[in-house]
């Protein structure tokens, strides 16, 4: 099996070579950096999918370097006028733009490298013709096959177990996310049964060289791999999505074998439910009808991402909708991103970048045909209910399919220091920015942040990791000035009030700590500990107005709360994250001793 897959990459790799002939008008660079392509996409999926900014950024440089080699080379460019293009540049001139008026003008910058990462892949590929586009796309099915291989092979260590499997007893592969890491299996099979032809008992297929019987097998082994790691990973949605796609296969395209396998699907995971009772992993599927929690909770994250929308058309920058999603949300949840990649652009870019989007993909589709023209509806589709787009080996999947090549064809003639001085920034600026990010995942935020000061979250590690008063207030005091709604910076700078003996400052701050963490209940214990501890301090120093005012504040509590009930989105109640707006005992004790506890124990 690892031979025949081996050999496989390497006759899809060797294609440059055979195919030489026939394209002699090709520039000697553009062919030797043709597998080069090809491998950082087999290697891609494997690096968390390019989901992890450092993995990006660093992936970022690399690909510039492999546009450089042709640049540098052939001196000139090819690049197209199109509407397609029109609106990818549309979208990467929003992207940037939102450094200015995003809510972390340094997440910003990460969201605006990712587009011009998306931007410069798509201006390597206008420099090859389609069918070497398709040969890079070939190599999904073949990374999918490996991973969910390497995967089974892993989850019998117990060191490695917990990488490829989730909590919930989920195959994640790689993509550290079940759903992607299904949702690419998907593509990889659609790509492998469009493109791949069964060979003849005797004959040669239109693809495939092969007379004997073994060889015929062979053809079922990689679709039937990826369908195990499809239903293994028990992302529900895309297993329906994997199911109509294989009959639309076999009943619309004529292909006869391909309904087999969603009755071997089915075969594998009823036997798996049968032998361990469990509808968890392989048997998620048959919970599809029954548990409505994980959709309710997409229903309401998409109802809070459009009011943001509505209230701020314009956007609110790369990771804007996650550190305002504490201030506005109706729901309990902590989610990075809205799991609806078209919302998710409006976040992140505004409106306009959303129907540059909508114009990106009818384009696409429109002009696509066979295996790229469903790669691109499925991907349409999925996109409703996942952030595909966060996943830059997605995004490729994506850019891969459309075609920027229609239209007219120009030559840019470049100089060799000006591509040379472009290249040398953009792989800067991606080590540099990829290295901090490298630093924060490593849990060295105070290094990280020193690298790259304007990367909002690394900060707030930084300053609730810090002991060093001085350090925090300088902290809280930058992450303010940028967005005065953090929440966990009030938190921060009323513990150092109270250190200090400032009450009247940790009242202030603390306030504002609720007031902006509005769903995070043990905010308000320790809200009403500090008020409690005030109230002690002020009464003791014969401070009558204060002392009241802290009672004032604890009667406010209770008020926030009820308000809060009653404002609480009924969807919320039907998710594993129901809100619950008891406060514990202690604070009990305390509203009762001042009089103050009626109706925060019901």
């Amino acid at each position: 099996m690892p031979r025949y897959f081996y050999r496989k990459l390497g006759e899809r790799m060797s294609k440059k070579n055979s195919n030489r002939k026939n394209r002699s008008n090709k520039k000697e660079a553009e062919q030797e950096m043709l597998p080069l392509i090809s491998l950082i996409m087999l290697v891609a999926p494997f690096l968390v999918g390019l989901s992890e900014n450092y993995f990006m950024l660093f992936s970022l440089s690399l690909v510039t370097i492999c546009l450089f080699g042709i640049l540098l080379v052939n001196r000139s460019i090819k690049y197209y006028r199109n509407i397609s293009v029109y609106a990818g540049l549309g979208i990467l001139l929003l992207s940037f733009f939102s450094i200015f008026y995003g809510i972390s003008s340094g997440d910003a910058v990460i969201g605006f490298l990712r587009i011009l990462f998306m931007a410069i892949y798509c201006l390597l590929f206008m420099q090859y013709e389609k069918e070497q586009r398709m040969e890079v796309l070939e190599m999904v099915p073949t990374a999918g096959t490996f991973m969910t291989v390497l995967s089974a092979i892993l989850v019998l260590f117990p060191g490695t177990r917990d990488f490829v499997i989730s909590h919930t007893s989920r195959f994640q592969g790689f993509f550290q996310y079940a759903n992607i890491y299904a949702f690419f299996l998907l593509l990889g099979m659609v790509i492998y049964l469009k493109e791949t032809t069964l060979p003849a008992e005797t004959g040669k297929g239109k693809r495939l060289e092969a007379t004997d019987r073994g060889e015929r097998w062979k053809y079922y082994i990689e679709p039937v791999i990826l369908l195990v790691g499809i239903v293994a990973s028990g992302s529900r949605f895309t297993i329906v999505l994997t199911v109509l796609t294989l009959l639309y296969l076999g009943i619309v395209e004529k292909r006869g074998k391909v309904p087999y396998l969603i009755v071997l699907g089915l075969i594998i995971s009823g036997g798996y439910v049968l032998l361990t009772g469990s509808t968890r992993g392989f048997g998620r599927i048959f919970s599809i009808f029954r548990n409505s929690s994980t959709l309710m909770g997409r229903f309401l994250y998409w109802e809070d991402a459009l009011s943001m929308i509505l209230k701020r058309p314009w956007g609110m920058g790369y990771y804007g909708f996650f550190y305002l999603q504490q201030v506005e949300q109706t729901g309990v949840y902590t989610t990075k991103f809205v799991h609806n990649d078209w919302l998710q652009t409006a976040l992140d870019y505004g409106v306009i970048a959303l129907i540059l989007l909508v114009v990106l993909f009818v384009i696409g589709i429109k002009n696509s045909r066979g295996t790229r023209r469903l790669v691109l509806c499925l991907i349409a589709i999925h996109m409703v209910f996942d952030f595909d787009l966060q996943y830059m080996v997605i995004a490729w999947i994506m850019l891969l399919c459309m075609d920027f090549t229609a239209g007219e064809c120009r030559v840019l003639e470049l100089r060799s220091a000006v591509v040379s001085v472009c290249a040398a920034v953009i792989f800067l600026l991606g080590a540099w920015i990829g290295t901090a990010d490298l630093l924060r995942k490593a849990g060295q935020y105070e290094l990280s942040n020193a690298i790259y000061p304007w990367e909002m979250e690394t900060e707030e590690y930084a300053m609730v990791l810090s002991e060093d008063p001085e350090v925090i207030c300088a902290h809280a005091s930058h992450i303010l000035k940028e967005f005065d709604q953090a929440g966990v910076c009030y938190d921060a700078l009323a513990l150092v009030d109270e250190s200090r003996g400032d009450y009247l400052e940790m009242m202030k701050n603390k306030r504002l700590a609720v007031q902006y963490q509005k769903y995070t209940m043990d905010r308000y214990d320790e809200y009403i500990a500090m008020l409690d501890e005030a109230a002690t301090k002020f009464e003791s120093d014969g401070d009558t107005e204060n002392y009241e005012i802290c009672v004032s504040y604890m009667e406010e509590v209770v008020e926030r709360l009820e308000s809060l009930e009653e404002e609480t989105n009924p969807l919320t109640y039907q998710t594993v994250d129901a809100p619950d707006f008891q406060l514990n005992e202690i604070s009990i004790i305390i509203l009762e001793k001042y009089g103050v506890a009626e109706g925060t124990g019901e």
